[in-house]
């Protein structure tokens, strides 16, 4: 049966925030040598540069939660922020991950503190050009502070990006609370490989995580229509988060785990988003229930795969001519051609049953679940769609729960920017609400295994 496992350990002194984990212990200060460095336990310290958040808005980082096994963590925290003026802090505390990197240039480096006055995100991915220029020798700060003083859409082509003024003023367009490196470097594929994209974003007079989600993942885009993005961005829902993002996301994840995949067209409205996804659902739902469970649609064939496999073709044979040599070879019975031994059937690739191991440790009462059946099982039992996560988990970005007390519920966690792991979905059954107790109950369980704020 799964055991709590104790979760991180906050401390802050000497002017110095010290986080022990099971697997490492961290040191991080500011003031005149900002310095962060790690180690293993027992191993040697070495520098490092914290992806999690360290700072957070006045009046964001709130109390801790009823009940919490880490309460200090807010109190280290809350000190440390004690520790770094107000100009930095104000200009870094909006970005949920990778601060670290913005601090240093923004109080150190004037014209990087101007760049992220004037223009924030593009501030932030200078900050963390490693994640956009991954072959780049120099050292991070120091390419940076090379760049900063430049024209912005100088910056953005030394990124990767389309470097115009059009480009420029899209980025002023999004609000730092919504990306991260990952992000912005989908949005960079994206606009990059279809120039419709920055004029579809162009238009919008603000850009909320709903609209930036369904441009930059490239699965969605050839279900996003012009129409469906005016609509997601006049929604104040859609500003924080993707909910129409995450049911296309659902409708393409579900159809594609079906015998008989449904046909799925663009969008024009959230509506029909809606209506899609409640049909589709019901599809797969009733699959699930047939007996032997559902069936995995064969994938179609690689073409390149399918050349590899076919004989080639029979080289075109001349008619002999009649006369000699060649007439008497005319006569003569064809001797058939030798056959070539069968080929080899390829391995039949099978399916592993088994997920990656669960990223938080569960309890008595918040069991995760480690394998396809289980998952299925979930699926059947609570009447959801949570079966078509199964790529998610494959992919260590999602991760699935059994909850059992105080009552029975599917939760889904994702993983955030910096590495910790975020509440997705917490729904009873057949996709109904869960009551206040159970929704603090996880919290607080997930809240324990953090680093971040």
């Amino acid at each position: 049966m799964p055991v709590a496992v104790q979760g991180p350990e906050f401390a802050f002194h000497g002017g110095v925030l010290c986080i022990r984990t099971r697997l490492r212990q961290m040191r991080i200060r500011w003031g005149a040598q900002p310095l962060a460095e790690e180690r293993a336990h027992g191993g040697p310290w070495r520098v490092f540069r914290p992806a999690f958040r360290l700072l957070a808005p006045d009046g964001r980082l709130g109390a801790p939660l009823d009940g919490e096994a880490v309460p200090e963590r807010h109190e280290a925290y809350a000190a440390f922020r004690e520790t770094v003026p107000e100009e930095t802090a104000r200009l870094t505390e909006r970005f949920g991950s990778h601060q670290w990197s913005l601090m240093w240039l923004a109080e150190r480096y004037p014209p990087a503190a101007d760049l992220a006055r004037s223009n924030p995100v593009l501030a932030y991915c200078l900050a963390n050009n490693d994640a956009f220029l991954p072959g780049l020798t120099r050292p991070v700060i120091r390419a940076a502070v090379e760049q900063a003083a430049g024209r912005q859409r100088m910056i953005l082509a030394w990124l990767g990006f389309p470097g115009t003024e059009a480009m420029v003023k899209l980025f002023r367009k999004i609000p730092p609370e919504i990306v991260s490196p990952e992000t912005l470097r989908m949005l960079r594929e994206t606009v990059n490989a279809d120039s419709a994209v920055p004029r579809l974003l162009g238009h919008r007079e603000r850009i909320g995580a709903g609209v930036l989600q369904l441009v930059i993942d490239r699965k969605l885009i050839p279900y996003v229509t012009p129409a469906l993005l005016q609509d997601v961005a006049g929604r104040e829902e859609e500003q924080a988060r993707a909910p129409t993002a995450d049911r296309l996301l659902d409708v393409l994840l579900q159809a594609n785990c079906m015998a008989e995949r449904p046909r799925v067209r663009p969008f024009r409205s959230v509506r029909k988003v809606q209506e899609t996804h409640d049909r589709v659902a019901a599809l797969f739902l009733r699959e699930q229930r047939r007996p032997g469970g559902r069936r995995r649609r064969d994938p179609a064939p690689d073409p390149a795969e399918m050349a590899a496999l076919e004989p080639p073709e029979r080289p075109f044979r001349q008619r002999p001519r009649q006369g000699g040599r060649d007439r008497e070879a005319a006569r003569a019975p064809v001797r058939a051609p030798r056959r070539a031994p069968p080929a080899r059937p390829a391995p039949v690739r099978r399916v592993r049953r088994s997920f990656p191991p669960p990223p938080v440790a569960g309890t008595p009462d918040i069991v995760p679940i480690t394998d396809l059946k289980s998952l299925r099982q979930e699926g059947r039992t609570q009447n959801n769609c949570i079966a078509s996560y199964e790529s998610l988990i494959r992919e260590r970005g999602y991760y699935v729960y059994r909850v059992l007390k105080p009552e029975r519920a599917t939760l889904s966690v994702y993983r955030g920017p910096g590495g910790g792991w975020y509440l997705g979905e917490l729904r009873a059954a057949r996709n109904r609400a869960v009551s206040n107790e159970t929704a603090a109950k996880v919290q607080r369980w997930l809240s324990r295994s953090r680093v971040s704020l």
